[in-house]
């Protein structure tokens, strides 16, 4: 293949997302730093401001099926989810894992979001009320390795110990 943009990103790109239009790419820092840059025609233009909030490395991102808000998650533990017209986080900080967040996937309406960590929790967060969650301690033995919804009430979560779990939840 041939690279067709090229960004220097000034730190060690920890993670990456595409906005489901693929007009904009989120790019997580080491250093806790999420930068946005816009995708046209192959060319990649970065937008003023990163996203700061994160005390670790930024492990996974996801946009919302609109596109409107980011998730991110990171090593210090936190999730965050970004409301992209602003800049800003949706709640303060979303701190309920005790370790580590590995991954983070939103609902087919954008209404909650799940998260994973080496914690072995699989947490579901509402958007509309951010101090509220569902955190399904122990759902994995040594870690949940990655989370999905397969619909609006099931969550779907791999871990360390080998196994493909389903959850569901009531809002």
């Amino acid at each position: 293949g041939k690279v067709s943009a090229k960004a220097e990103v000034g730190a060690t790109p920890t993670s990456v997302a595409i906005s489901p239009g693929g007009t904009d790419v989120a790019v997580g820092l080491e250093s806790g730093e999420i930068w946005l840059y816009s995708h046209d025609l192959g060319k990649l233009a970065k937008k003023p401001q990163p996203l700061k909030k994160h005390s670790g490395e930024v492990t996974a991102m996801a946009f919302s099926p609109s596109g409107s808000h980011l998730a991110s998650c990171c090593a210090g533990r936190s999730v965050f989810a970004w409301e992209l017209a602003s800049g800003e986080p949706v709640s303060t900080s979303w701190v309920a894992h005790k370790a580590k967040v590995t991954c983070v996937a939103w609902s087919p309406s954008g209404k909650y979001l799940v998260s994973g960590g080496v914690d072995s929790s699989v947490i579901v967060w509402y958007l509309q009320k951010p101090s509220e969650n569902i955190n399904q301690r122990l759902a994995h033995d040594n870690g949940v390795t990655a989370v999905g919804f397969l619909s609006e009430d099931m969550v779907i979560s791999t871990g360390q110990d080998a196994c493909i779990k389903t959850w569901s939840f009531k809002a």
